[in-house]
C-alpha cells in the first residue's frame, strides 16, 4: 500500500489521473491520499481544529472535524463533475525572499546570482522576525551580516519589514491575507456547518516552513484575538515544516490504516472516481 500527500490546490482530476497511472502501470494494490493539513493536525495530537499551512508561495487555512473531513465547503469551487479545486491565498515565503533579495540588490549592490539565493534563505530563516506591533515599533538597531566572501553588510529594518508582507499583502484573486484566510475559514465553518468557532480557536495549528519565522506564532495569536469572538479562548500550536510527514507516519502505523484509501479491486470496478482524499 502506498500513501501519498496531495497539495490542497491540486484538482481531483489530476489526482485521479495519477491514481490511474499507479494502478495500471505500476500495479499498486491500494492507494491512500491525504491532505497535508489533515496529517499536520494529527501530528499535533488533535482530531478537530483549524490548520494554517503557510509554505513557499501560498497559504491554506482548513478547519477539520473528527480528523478526516474538511468542514469548510466554501474553500472549494466545483468546476465540473469530476474536478474540485482549492484556491489558497497566494502569500508565502517566496514573497519574503523577494523582498530581501530586492533590498540586498538595490541597497547593498549585491549581484543577483545563485550565491545570493543562499544568502537570502539564510537571512530569512535565521535572522528575520515578525513584529508584534509593526507601524508603531521603533527602528531596530543595525545588525551586521557576514557574506560568503567575508565582507559585512548592515541589516536593520529589512529583517522586520520583509515578513510584514505576510500580513499586509492581499491575494489578488481572493482579496485575503494570511489572517483573513484563517479567520474566514473558521467563521464559514461556524455559519454554514454549525461547528463551534470556539473549538477551532482553541486548536489552531501552524505548519509549513514560513510559520517557523520568529514571532509568527505570536503575531497570528494577536491578530486573530483582535478579530474573533469576545471571550473566546485561544491556543496556537506551532509545529514544524515536517508536521504533515509526522502525521502521515502516525496515521500509517494505526491498525485501521489498511482500510483507508482505494483498492485495486474497487478501482477496476468503479474507476478512480471512488478515490477519497483524507
Amino acid at each position: 500500500m502506498m500513501m501519498l500527500s496531495a497539495i490542497s490546490n491540486n484538482c481531483l482530476a489530476s489526482t485521479r489521473k495519477f491514481c490511474e497511472i499507479l494502478f495500471e502501470k505500476f500495479g499498486f494494490r491500494r492507494l491512500c491520499i491525504s491532505r497535508p493539513e489533515t496529517m499536520a493536525l494529527l501530528a499535533s495530537g488533535r482530531f478537530t481544529g483549524v490548520v494554517t499551512n503557510i509554505g513557499y508561495d501560498h497559504c491554506v487555512s482548513l478547519p477539520i472535524s473528527d480528523g478526516l473531513d474538511p468542514i469548510t465547503k466554501e474553500l472549494f469551487r466545483r468546476t465540473s463533475d469530476d474536478q474540485v479545486e482549492v484556491f489558497p491565498v497566494k502569500v508565502g515565503g517566496r514573497h519574503v525572499s523577494e523582498y530581501i533579495r530586492k533590498e540586498l540588490i538595490n541597497t547593498h549592490g549585491l549581484q543577483d546570482n545563485p550565491e545570493l539565493d543562499e544568502v537570502v534563505e539564510d537571512i530569512k530563516r535565521n535572522h528575520c522576525y515578525v513584529s508584534q506591533c509593526w507601524g508603531s515599533e521603533r527602528a531596530t538597531s543595525p545588525q551586521l551580516y557576514t557574506l560568503p566572501d567575508d565582507s559585512t553588510i548592515s541589516l536593520s529594518d529589512v529583517l522586520r519589514d520583509s515578513t510584514e508582507i505576510l500580513f499586509s499583502t492581499r491575494d489578488e484573486e481572493s482579496g485575503r491575507n494570511v489572517v483573513d484566510a484563517l479567520c474566514g475559514s473558521v467563521l464559514f465553518s461556524a455559519l454554514r456547518n454549525g461547528y463551534r468557532s470556539a473549538t477551532m480557536w482553541d486548536n489552531m495549528v501552524l505548519c509549513g516552513g514560513t510559520s517557523l519565522i520568529r514571532g509568527f506564532k505570536d503575531r497570528i495569536y494577536t491578530e486573530v484575538y483582535s478579530q474573533s469572538d469576545p471571550g473566546a479562548k485561544f491556543r496556537t500550536i506551532a509545529g514544524t515544516d515536517h508536521f504533515p510527514w509526522i502525521g502521515a507516519s502516525i496515521f500509517s502505523s494505526l491498525s485501521g490504516f489498511e482500510d483507508h484509501g482505494l483498492s485495486k479491486m474497487s478501482y477496476e470496478e468503479s474507476g478512480a472516481r471512488e478515490m477519497q482524499i483524507l
